[in-house]
């Protein structure tokens, strides 16, 4: 980005802002981050606790989802667990959950 905001000259974007760029693509670049350290965070608790319970080869799927979500709500962020037991679980779900870089940041901190 910074590459095509010095591309469009002095005229469009004068030297003196690219400063700022730098400052929030590095907070943004942070902000992604946390988002993905959550997203995998939540992916491997409902990988394990699907593993704890027998995996979904059980005879009622009812009964499992059940016992998944008695121990997935003993973990904080239950609902992207839940995503990720779903197949739903992606960035921009993470990203909905946790909309703001400080947000972010506080849901890994409460997830490690």
């Amino acid at each position: 980005m910074e590459a095509y905001l010095r591309g469009q000259g002095r005229e469009e974007v004068p030297e003196e802002l690219l400063p700022y760029y730098r400052e929030h693509h590095a907070r943004y670049a942070a902000y992604l981050a946390d988002c993905e350290r959550l997203r995998a965070w939540a992916a491997g608790v409902a990988v394990r606790l699907e593993a704890d319970l027998g995996g979904r080869v059980v005879h009622d799927p009812r009964a499992f989802r059940k016992a998944f979500a008695a121990r997935a709500t003993l973990y904080p962020h239950s609902g992207l667990i839940f995503a990720a037991l779903d197949g739903r679980l992606d960035l921009a779900r993470v990203r909905e959950y946790a909309p703001t870089p400080q947000e972010a940041a506080r849901a890994v901190w409460a997830a490690e």
